[in-house]
């Protein structure tokens, strides 16, 4: 019996890995330009990330904001340029 089961959970396992990239692909496709960058992925990357090959890299995104400000000094509280 279990050998009947298996190759239908294969398949439904199979389409529901499609629906969940196209319904990744479809959220991150509807976000604008700087609601990517703000997450740090380029339009470029909704494909990689959506089929879950993205990899990050140095050359991939180069102008990442940084983690926290770096400030000028202690009492000026612009961010340094």
């Amino acid at each position: 019996m279990n050998t009947l089961i298996a190759p239908f959970r294969k398949i439904f396992a199979s389409i529901w890995e499609m629906h969940q990239i196209h319904v990744t692909h479809s959220e991150l496709s509807a976000l604008s330009d700087r609601e990517l960058r703000d997450i740090g992925l380029m339009r470029s990357d909704i494909r990689a990330v959506a089929e879950g090959t993205f990899r990050r890299t140095p050359e991939t995104f180069p102008a990442a904001v940084p983690a926290a400000p770096t400030f000028a000094d202690a009492h000026d509280y612009r961010l340094a340029a």
